[in-house]
């Protein structure tokens, strides 16, 4: 069975400023009997919301696509993947076919008529996405109503901060510029943010700021991004003199994307509340290309609202983005995600190391793992790599091994025993030792490949 969204959009809502290319409409008017209640009804059952839905407007094949028109009420289908690519007829009483359509809109009518006697009961529907959300009791429905206003909406470009432009700082700033908006930084070495300006050179794409504090002034209510490298950056910039922390007033809103320990960022939140300011935390999943190229994954937690609002300009720099609850989640869901990884490519050097000493192909166990239960992009990518010993950066072994050494105490604090991580750990710590720490993390197979 499908999983179903229900959203309600009154006809004056801007939520979204045109209808989702995914989606496709099938017309379903509130006063005109279609072919689906024919079949079912002798007419349409009264709704107790007084400004009447007039479409229903379902995520389905091309085939069911007539007109474009902005929707009052919204239902948002997730359908099972052979219906995506499969042509199907309109709704007839003749038609096997019809049968899941049939279920699908009368379960939905059913979940429009309670839904809407329970949620505006006050007369007053919802017109921000955040009052929507609350409609939605699952984090999966609120995840596809995010994608869907988020493919719907066209980005309005804006002003925003951002504070640090190393491996991944850099590459996300041009994400945003390349969407439209114009973007105040600050960096430690000022040389990064003078390329930055060269490369947009005309008036007030870029600006160029003396201190992380004139970022946020400059900023105001806007949307700050920091993207610093290490825990101890991160905290010496937030508590200096004219760093973040000095910026922060009553309305910033500051989203932080370093991966950090947890108890760093649940401290930031507070301080930045402390001074009546707004805090999201979005760690992100991949390394310098991704950034680069805006397949960034975005793990969040905090804030909801700021969630909302920055969904434009994450969806710019990334592919996907999570809110994963309170400020804390996003970190420790990206130190497990940065854990398998890490010992990942670990176990890839290791079976790499093993194949040679064996007299096997190397480049054979790379193929082999391509075709098989096994294959994924880091083994494509990474393997090849390391059999030339070709460790050209795009994510620092140095940043592996710190995001690996986050995850092993959070294991330790939750009670959790990982083995295979701590053996990975102990690889890494020994390609640091060998100053392989600003190469990047596949250099690990140096200490096993010797």
């Amino acid at each position: 069975m499908s999983c179903c969204v229900l959203v309600l959009l009154p006809s004056s809502s801007t939520v979204l400023d045109k209808p989702s290319p995914l989606c496709h409409t099938l017309i379903q008017t509130h006063t005109t009997k279609t072919q689906a209640y024919r079949h079912r009804y002798s007419r349409p059952p009264p709704l107790p919301f007084r400004a009447r839905p007039r479409l229903v407007r379902l995520l389905a094949p091309p085939a069911l696509h007539h007109q474009q028109h902005h929707p009052r009420c919204l239902l948002h289908l997730s359908t099972p993947h052979d219906y995506k690519h499969r042509p199907m007829p309109l709704l007839s009483s003749s038609s096997t076919s019809s049968l899941p359509f049939l279920v699908i809109i009368t379960i939905s009518m059913l979940l429009l008529r309670y839904t809407t006697a329970f949620a505006f009961r006050s007369g007053s529907p919802p017109t921000t996405l955040p009052s929507l959300l609350r409609l939605c009791p699952h984090q999966r429905q609120r995840q596809t109503l995010r994608a869907l206003v988020s493919s719907s909406s066209t980005p309005s470009s804006s002003k925003v901060g951002f504070i640090g432009l190393g491996y991944m700082g850099a590459g996300m700033v041009r994400r945003l510029l390349e969407k439209g908006d114009d973007v105040i930084v600050w960096n430690r070495s000022v040389e990064k943010s003078e390329k930055l300006l060269s490369e947009y050179p005309v008036a007030g794409r870029v600006s160029i700021a003396t201190s992380p504090k004139q970022v946020l002034e400059e900023v105001g209510e806007g949307l700050t991004f920091s993207m610093l490298s290490t825990p101890a950056a991160a905290r010496e910039v937030f508590h200096a003199p004219n760093g973040i922390l000095a910026g922060i007033k009553k309305g910033s809103k500051l989203i932080d994307c370093a991966t950090l320990e947890v108890k760093d960022m649940q401290a930031f939140d507070s301080a930045v509340k402390v001074k009546g300011g707004s805090f999201l935390e979005a760690p992100v999943s991949g390394s310098k290309v991704p950034a680069e190229t805006g397949q960034l994954l975005f793990l969040t937690g905090g804030n909801e609202e700021v969630f909302e609002e920055a969904m434009p300009h994450l969806s710019a720099m990334g592919k996907a983005s999570f809110f994963l609850g309170d400020t804390g989640k996003g970190t420790e869901m990206k130190l497990v995600v940065n854990m398998i990884m890490a010992t990942m490519m670990s176990s890839l050097s290791e079976g790499l190391a093993l194949a040679d000493k064996a007299n096997l192909s190397t480049e054979d166990v790379v193929k082999v793992l391509s075709l098989g239960a096994m294959a994924n992009p880091l083994f494509n990518l990474k393997g090849p790599k390391i059999i030339k010993d070709d460790h050209t950066v795009n994510f620092p072994l140095k940043h592996a091994q710190k995001d690996l050494a986050f995850a092993l105490a959070l294991a330790e604090k939750v009670g959790v025993k990982v083995p295979a991580a701590a053996a990975a750990n102990e690889g890494y710590v020994a390609a640091l030792e060998q100053g392989e720490g600003e190469k990047d993390f596949s250099a690990v197979a140096r200490v096993v490949m010797k």
